[in-house]
């Protein structure tokens, strides 16, 4: 039902997709240099973010610049992978093949994730949360990305993980540079509309799109039990987190995370 909903807008946009993003199969060997290349690539980042940003402010500062960088890369690259295939006959099913474009959008969030663990051991703001998060889901993703398995589930939800994610970092930026302060406490009308739209945003990707996601994730026959047990976590905390930022922001309390 939802396939003939959406075809008249997604059809014609995988095809231009497809068209212009496609990339072959990677073997095995292909995906693994992939990796390594997106972990040094995430590593230099992190190099420029700690010179321009860590040094003069803060390393959890730096940290939340590349944050906002990889959540943005990394929603356009998943959403896109998961578009291309919409004209295909395994799309939306659980447990099949990954496409080349979502092999790249995989790895390129598990090499991210890679290094900001490495970061996140090193910093001033380290959290054995942090870390538990980065090994669990960096691990599927680089498993998917290199054994090319679980594509539709694994771009779906990284899509839907990391949407919000740019207006979350963006959010703590501005907090940062004291801009929810101006305008007599009421904060400057960049950090209203940030703030605004992140609670909409995830919202929406988060609590509606996602358990429907983490439904179907649950009753797959092909997927793996720690796959659809770390779906599931995943929805809890979100959810979890959505009951403590949205009741904080009701009782007009200040949060951060």
């Amino acid at each position: 039902m939802f396939h003939e909903l959406l075809a008249p807008v997604f059809s014609p946009l995988a095809v231009v997709v497809r068209s212009l993003f496609h990339v072959h199969p990677l073997r095995i060997d292909e995906a693994a240099y992939v990796l390594a290349g997106f972990f040094l690539l995430w590593c230099v980042v992190g190099g420029w973010a700690y010179v321009h940003y860590a040094r003069k402010k803060s390393d959890e500062y730096g940290s939340r610049v590349i944050s906002v960088i990889h959540a943005s890369i990394s929603s356009v690259l998943c959403f896109l992978g998961t578009v291309e295939e919409f004209n295909e006959p395994e799309f939306g099913t659980f447990g099949a093949h990954c496409s080349g474009l979502q092999q790249v959008a995989l790895l390129c969030t598990a090499g991210y994730f890679a290094m900001d663990m490495l970061g996140i051991l090193m910093s001033s703001y380290f959290s054995w949360l942090y870390v538990g998060h980065h090994i669990l889901s960096g691990g599927c993703l680089a498993y998917g990305g290199l054994v090319s398995r679980h594509g539709f589930e694994f771009a779906m939800v990284t899509c839907l993980m990391e949407v919000s994610n740019p207006l979350l970092h963006s959010r703590w930026l501005l907090i940062a540079d004291k801009e929810h302060l101006k305008n007599q406490g009421k904060g400057s009308l960049k950090f209203r509309v940030i703030d605004q739209l992140f609670y909409v945003v995830f919202f929406v990707a988060r609590i509606m799109m996602g358990p429907i996601l983490t439904a179907h994730l649950v009753v797959a026959d092909n997927t793996p039990l720690i796959i659809q047990a770390a779906g599931v976590l995943l929805q809890v905390l979100s959810v979890q987190f959505m009951f403590d930022t949205f009741s904080k922001r009701f009782r007009g309390d200040l949060w951060i995370n």
